[in-house]
């Protein structure tokens, strides 16, 4: 079979310019059946199919991924190594002062930086780097010395799979603030407005975070759940910085775990029908004005099928966990 190539070469081009992230520093990815799993279901079953399915994944992850990766590895050693401090003093017996929320602060931002140095000369990567930069020294300058923060939990996956109901999530971050128990999710954006901070309420990510902790997690010793705190930092010369909280009622989490039920069943209708295409929702407003990564492949070869893409990818595509890369 002839190789799969696009109408224009840009793509290979783009893809040999640098090596894969996962390839630089441990990436362990979403979680198995999160929302980016059912949102993809939502925006298009073939799309949904070939990225999740039968894993085929572009070989240059898009770059605002791969800004929001490398600050999301950041993140967790940052918290990571705040957790660590904080659990020795516990177990020593010192108070919850000062020095037990802030008194490792520089040393666990060394720490971030150290985890994600090797990007710093890697090519390929020269304005990524500048962007993660900029906004990682952003976020340490506002809130060094600020969050009276007792880390819990750092980078836990929780996964429900129950009859007719199947989600999972990875918590970013799990702190005891002012005697509540928070989730924060960690969130690079292109900038914050109304309608962006609007989205979170009605999010299957942060609504589904609170009702898997409700659902599978023993709270007894933890303070009550509080919601989730979106920790938003923009990717601007000069980065906004906000934090959002998310508090669903009771009704809003039951209207969660329905939708869930529904689109489980959904998906199940769509594998039956042959994971049918999404037609114009493959670029443009359908998609916040980006375009579907298998877009050319519809484009120029609309009869293939999905085994046929998968068994022969296109260039600037791998099968993930096959050996071409």
């Amino acid at each position: 079979m002839t190789k799969i190539m696009f109408r224009s070469g840009v793509a290979a081009t783009a893809v040999e310019a640098r090596r894969p992230i996962d390839e630089i520093m441990p990436n362990d990815g979403a979680s198995p059946v999160g929302s980016s799993f059912y949102k993809s279901a939502m925006g298009c079953a073939f799309e949904h199919a070939l990225s999740t399915v039968h894993k085929l994944s572009p070989k240059r992850q898009n770059e605002a991924l791969s800004v929001g990766t490398i600050f999301h590895k950041a993140m967790e050693v940052y918290y990571k190594h705040t957790l660590d401090f904080q659990t020795d003093l516990i177990a020593k017996g010192r108070p919850q002062d000062d020095h037990f929320y802030f008194g490792c602060q520089l040393e666990a931002q060394g720490a971030a930086w150290a985890a994600i140095s090797a990007f710093s000369s890697e090519p390929g990567y020269e304005e990524t780097w500048e962007e993660v930069q900029r906004i990682l020294t952003a976020y340490f300058e506002q809130y060094t010395g600020m969050d009276r923060w007792k880390i819990l939990a750092v980078e836990e996956t929780i996964i429900a799979r129950w009859e007719g109901f199947e989600f999972s999530a990875r918590l970013d971050l799990v702190i005891e603030w002012e005697n509540r128990t928070w989730l924060v999710e960690h969130k690079t954006a292109k900038m914050i407005s109304v309608d962006g901070l609007d989205h979170y309420d009605m999010d299957l990510q942060t609504l589904g975070q609170q009702w898997l902790f409700n659902n599978c997690i023993d709270t007894d010793a933890l303070p009550l759940l509080a919601g989730c705190l979106v920790n938003i930092v923009t990717k601007h010369k000069v980065p906004r910085l906000m934090r959002k909280p998310v508090c669903p009622s009771a009704a809003h989490l039951e209207m969660f775990e329905n939708s869930i039920r529904a689109w489980v069943l959904l998906r199940k209708e769509q594998e039956r029908l042959g994971w049918p295409r999404s037609l114009g929702h493959c670029a443009g407003a359908a998609r916040g004005y980006s375009k579907c990564q298998f877009f050319d492949v519809c484009r120029n070869w609309p009869t293939l099928t999905l085994e046929d893409i998968v068994a022969n990818p296109p260039d600037g595509f791998y099968v993930r966990g096959s050996e071409d890369k």
